[in-house]
């Protein structure tokens, strides 16, 4: 049920290039109350572990899904020597090159939302076709099975996670 490929990480044995403290950094490709949760949640483990992280660096397009946007601010993360980059993603394909450059600097993608089709990359979120499947189901069993109208709020349409979990 998962919809994408799944490959043997590149990042299975991976080390740290230095030591503690890292500098994170974080893509988001939205303004919502989504990425700021994941932001939240980010600084929150950085407070309980202050040792450990020196310093966050978040990025957030002005406009909502502008791939082209999220690959100059990825590309500064690398620029400013984050240790590994957390992401909202845009595409599953379009900022495959930047996931690559950063895998050749030794810096770890984490897609949190959105798939990327990188080998590079590691993908870090539910299976979306379920959370679709169980999520419809649920509503056709409250609705009693005897048919209706259903009205279908997209989040952000194009985006990888928004069309699994309308699939």
């Amino acid at each position: 049920g998962y919809p994408g490929d799944v490959y043997e990480s590149p990042w299975a044995s991976f080390k740290p290039k230095g030591g503690p403290p890292w500098k994170v950094g974080f893509s988001n490709n939205q303004a919502s109350l989504y990425g700021t949760g994941v932001l939240n949640g980010i600084k929150k483990q950085v407070s309980a572990n202050p040792d450990q992280v020196s310093d966050v660096v978040a990025l957030t397009p002005a406009k909502p899904n502008d791939v082209t946007t999220q690959i100059q601010q990825m590309r500064s993360l690398l620029q400013q020597d984050v240790d590994i980059i957390f992401a909202l993603l845009s595409s599953p394909t379009a900022l495959n090159a930047v996931i690559d450059q950063a895998a050749k600097q030794g810096v770890p993608v984490i897609s949190i939302a959105g798939q990327s089709t990188s080998k590079n990359a590691i993908n870090l979120q539910p299976n979306p076709t379920h959370l679709g499947y169980y999520g419809a189901a649920g509503l056709v069993n409250a609705m009693g099975g005897d048919g209706g109208n259903v009205l279908i709020v997209q989040a952000i349409p194009g985006l990888t996670y928004n069309t699994q979990v309308l699939d």
